[in-house]
């Protein structure tokens, strides 16, 4: 008799249509929940990454007119960078970007300074979707 019963409400329960524009909407709103938190996500990336290079540009460019112009030895030159480099970053009021320190390559010969940083930024929607 019991068995009889729970096949009725499976099948009951099969055929009917009630509340199935609920689960579509359900299922529907997480992949968009999950579309927007990548959208915002990758835009706060992409802002960062930008902030980080014109830092990186802003560095190695005094870097550079101070090897030029005063013909500065290698570390004086790193020493600049990094010093400007963090002045920029500070005065960008950003501590959620987190950078690995700078590694920077000065060549007194040709003249040049090439400047280079990792960084991390913590997602924000993502980590909780």
């Amino acid at each position: 008799m019991t068995m009889i019963r729970v096949r009725d409400a499976a099948g009951r329960f099969r055929s009917s249509t009630d509340g199935g524009v609920a689960i579509m909407f359900g299922l529907t709103f997480l992949v968009l929940l999950g579309a927007v938190a990548l959208a915002v996500d990758g835009a706060r990336t992409y802002n960062a990454q930008g902030r980080v290079m014109a830092a990186l540009d802003a560095a190695a460019l005094a870097g550079a007119k101070l090897l030029a112009e005063d013909n500065a030895q290698a570390s004086d030159v790193n020493l600049t960078v990094q010093k400007y480099f963090d002045a920029y970053m500070k005065q960008q009021n950003r501590p959620d970007i987190r950078v690995a320190p700078l590694n920077i390559v000065t060549d007194t010969t040709t003249k040049t300074v090439v400047a280079t940083a990792d960084g991390k930024i913590a997602a924000t929607i993502g980590k909780a979707v």
